[in-house]
């Protein structure tokens, strides 16, 4: 009976091992992957992957430019444990360029098997271009690149390529037209002069050598016009001369060439909306510049229309004289008009000369020559010619000849002021030869106290005479009279009959 007892139990126990085996069998995972996903990312883009795993995992990359992102680290291959997983992954730069797109894949292995989950394409390398005006803001249809008058303007261009940049015909590039591939190029422009006086607005064109549409980049450019405070003018104002009748104007040029110009003068003018004011002045050797006005002025500045003035000049019947063409735009004109004098002038001993900021609002600045004379010297006033009037044109010649020995004698009236220095020149005596003065006429001294004499050369050494110390009242008591010889012939070149009023 123990004998049995025993057997029954063994085969008892060996029953419960086969059915404990055929329960592990019936807990075997079935492992299912996840549909495999086609995704397309641009370089620098993030994405996804999600699975459920039925068991542990692990999760590879096929390239090195597709990363998976453990939590904030970069790495290949990622493991987990059973369950709903979301994995992000990041597209690199690596071994990218403008014209091919690469693929890669993510595969999941469970339980030794493998599958790909996730075919990535990485789109070729996109163009880039950034510009930034000199404040740091980026250049756009509502921040231009804004171009200046009378200068170049910059801004700094940043692209991922080799570039070039081209302009419309109205910008002048002042720097290279070239950027190199991720090198910041500092470009300049400005508006070509012609173009400089109306606003305008275009495009700044940027493209690779081929011009492909991809790497094609258009920054919006623009320009206000002339500032309503500047001004400009078709000819260079300087060193204008006038003949004593006003036909005609002329310049010589540094190649000692004269162009004449039939008056009137035409100048053209630009200034904003062709809105100016004119203002003529006539400078003098003894107080400098003077403001002229209808009454008092020999030449005329007419405003014609369309940005045209016209020079011209009355008939000079006497010295020598300066006159200059002012004109402003006259939004400016009106900020300086009530003061005018001060904002225009310095003024140093009751001298005034043009301030160097106002000379670019001088249009022509012209030397009237003096008419032309039978005499045979003139008399200037720091090359400032004065009027000699033939005594013999008021007397009659034979009276004069009677009265002098000579047809040669002129009145020279000067203002009552102070002459610092006067310069008798010859133009009949032979050079080398000095010329005397002598105030003793008929045995009287007719010369005015104070007054000397010296004599001088010219550079091509002709004779000259200086007078110095004339006064405001010198000329009280009466005329003085100087009769001139030739040092050299002892003879009778003329006399000049000296006279105040």
């Amino acid at each position: 009976m123990k004998k049995f007892n025993y057997l029954f139990s063994l085969l008892v126990l060996a029953s419960s091992f086969i059915f404990t085996a055929c329960n592990d069998d019936d807990k075997t995972v079935e492992i299912i992957f996840p549909e495999s996903q086609t995704i397309s990312n641009k370089i620098g883009e993030t994405g996804e992957i999600s699975f459920n795993a039925q068991t542990s995992w692990r999760l590879t990359s096929s390239a090195t430019w597709l990363v998976l992102l453990d939590e904030t680290a970069e790495t290949d291959q990622i493991f987990g444990e059973a369950g709903q997983h979301t994995v992000s992954y990041l597209v690199k730069g690596d071994g990218a360029d403008f014209a091919t797109s690469h693929k890669a894949s993510i595969s999941l292995t469970m339980n030794g098997m493998t599958q790909i989950i996730g075919e990535i394409t990485r789109e070729p390398l996109a163009y880039t271009l950034t510009a930034v005006d000199q404040d740091g803001s980026a250049i756009s249809a509502e921040n231009p690149f804004q171009l200046v008058y009378g200068a170049a303007a910059t801004m700094k261009i940043t692209g991922n390529y080799t570039y070039r940049v081209t302009a419309p015909s109205w910008i002048e590039i002042t720097s290279s037209t070239v950027g190199e591939a991720n090198t910041e190029l500092v470009f300049t422009a400005r508006v070509v002069s012609e173009h400089a006086y109306e606003a305008n607005s275009g495009v700044l064109t940027v493209s690779n050598a081929t011009f492909d549409a991809a790497a094609t980049f258009e920054l919006p450019v623009a320009y206000d016009g002339l500032p309503a405070n500047e001004i400009a003018f078709s000819i260079n104002p300087w060193n204008w001369e006038a003949k004593p009748d006003g036909s005609q104007f002329f310049k010589t040029n540094i190649d000692g060439v004269t162009e004449y110009f039939v008056s009137p003068l035409q100048i053209n003018v630009n200034a904003r909306n062709n809105d100016f004011t004119i203002v003529r002045i006539e400078e003098n050797a003894e107080w400098g510049c003077t403001v002229l006005n209808r009454w008092t002025a020999w030449f005329y500045a007419d405003d014609m229309g369309a940005g045209v003035v016209e020079i011209a000049t009355q008939e000079n019947s006497g010295a020598s004289r300066r006159g200059i063409a002012m004109i402003f735009p006259t939004a400016f004109y009106s900020e300086i008009e009530a003061d005018f004098d001060n904002n225009v002038f310095d003024v140093e001993d009751d001298y005034y000369t043009i301030k160097p900021s106002m000379e670019k609002y001088i249009a022509i600045d012209f030397q009237q020559h003096a008419s032309e004379s039978s005499a045979p010297f003139t008399v200037t006033s720091f090359g400032q010619s004065l009027e000699l009037i033939s005594l013999a044109d008021q007397a009659g010649e034979d009276a004069v000849i009677e009265m002098y020995g000579t047809k040669d004698v002129y009145i020279l009236s000067l203002e009552k002021m102070a002459y610092e220095q006067l310069t008798i020149s010859f133009s009949n005596v032979t050079m080398g030869q000095p010329v005397y003065p002598d105030t003793f006429i008929n045995g009287v001294n007719t010369g005015w106290e104070g007054i000397e004499f010296e004599n001088s050369w010219t550079s091509e050494y002709n004779s000259q005479i200086n007078i110095y110390g004339i006064q405001a009242n010198s000329g009280e008591n009466g005329s003085m009279t100087i009769q001139l010889f030739n040092g050299a012939t002892d003879e009778l070149v003329g006399f000049i009959v000296v006279e105040q009023w």
